[in-house]
């Protein structure tokens, strides 16, 4: 075997820091500010123009390419982390870490100001108790009823094309994609996301500030409007790059659009490798009877990497009736298990349907 500077290190990415041929980094953002954000009036229809909309203007600072993408964080894994292709399924989570994060670039003005529905603020990361808090105080907000989405403290946190080149080159991560194609968790795009809630009653709430899940509620007396705003920057962005390493001569960097795999999807089901009530068999056996695409083999999943509730994930709208099939046969045990999409490559059919973490 070639030693791994000798390798070709071919890197399909979801956000080009550089050039198609790979050999020149991209410039950084621009120094000089972008033009002040803009509301959009008209409200938007659903998650994926949202995700467009961002896409478009982080593209117009970062640089436009062809192999650019942006993914909403489905889950929070910590950069240089390596997930099975088309997966939220993590393959090794430590051999590819760099050495330190890498720096935070501020990108001022980098999104406009949006006016989305509640069902997208959900879908964006509102935690599903902030709303039931607010109905609690007689603040009952439809799915369609209006919230204004703002940006505060916008910025880039990427590794830069030689920083994977030397990551992918350490022994141990180099052993970890030799012999598979993966997608490393290449950085965030972060910001404090900013929610407007217009309510009639807002302005009869007492209270100034309160802490909600990872969220500040803002509520102004006597102002028919409060603000949901996280209590820190939130890497909500994703960037994440396919990695596979190829015996070649000369140490090279191309880069090409990520794709989902091209076999038929099938339902993979994860358990903690902790629990021991074998719920796991009792739903593999009903996933099976409905009857769905199976994959016969549970798959243990360490604690840290567990979800602290139920969830079935799917990746493409089309099979969004398919997930809710193996969901009804989730809550059988785990009655409040959520249905989660998540913007990632994935091959038709594919469901993965994730028992809740075990607690102490």
């Amino acid at each position: 075997m070639k030693p791994p500077f000798l390798r070709n290190i071919i890197l399909g990415a979801t956000l080009a820091l550089a050039s198609c041929s790979g050999q020149t980094p991209a410039p950084a953002p621009s120094a000089s500010p972008s033009p002040p954000p803009v509301t959009n009036e008209s409200q938007l229809p659903n998650m994926d123009v949202l995700l467009e909309k961002l896409a478009a203007r982080s593209r117009t600072v970062l640089g436009r390419a062809d192999d650019f993408n942006i993914i909403i964080t489905g889950v929070h894994y910590p950069i240089g982390t390596l997930m099975r292709q088309g997966s939220s399924i993590p393959v090794n989570d430590r051999a590819c870490l760099p050495s330190q994060d890498p720096t935070k670039r501020d990108t001022p003005n980098l999104f406009e100001n949006y006016q989305i529905s509640k069902s997208i603020a959900v879908a964006f990361g509102v935690d599903n108790a902030v709303f039931t808090k607010l109905a609690d105080l007689g603040l009952n907000m439809k799915d369609s009823d209006t919230v204004s989405l703002a940006f505060k403290q916008q910025g880039a946190q990427l590794l830069s094309d030689d920083d994977v080149a030397g990551i992918v080159q350490k022994a141990d991560c180099e052993h970890a994609i030799s012999s598979r194609a993966v997608w490393l968790v290449r950085g965030y795009i972060v910001a404090q996301r900013d929610f407007t809630v217009k309510n009639d009653k807002a302005g009869d709430v007492e209270f100034k500030v309160v802490k909600i899940a990872n969220f500040d509620i803002n509520a102004n007396p006597g102002s028919s409007s409060l603000q949901i705003t996280d209590e820190g920057e939130v890497g909500f962005l994703q960037v994440v790059s396919q990695v596979k390493i190829a015996n070649t001569a000369v140490l090279s960097l191309a880069y090409v659009k990520p794709q989902a795999p091209t076999a038929p999807g099938k339902v993979w089901v994860q358990r903690d490798t902790r629990d021991q009530s074998h719920t796991d068999q009792k739903l593999l056996r009903d996933l099976k009877a409905v009857p769905l695409n199976v994959e016969p083999n549970v798959e243990a999943i360490d604690s840290k990497k567990m979800p602290t509730s139920a969830q079935v994930r799917y990746f493409n709208v089309d099979d969004e009736s398919l997930a809710n099939t193996a969901l009804n046969s989730l809550r059988k045990y785990y009655p409040g298990a959520q249905l989660v999409r998540l913007h990632l490559p994935a091959p038709t059919g594919q469901i993965e349907v994730w028992l809740a973490k075990v607690t102490e």
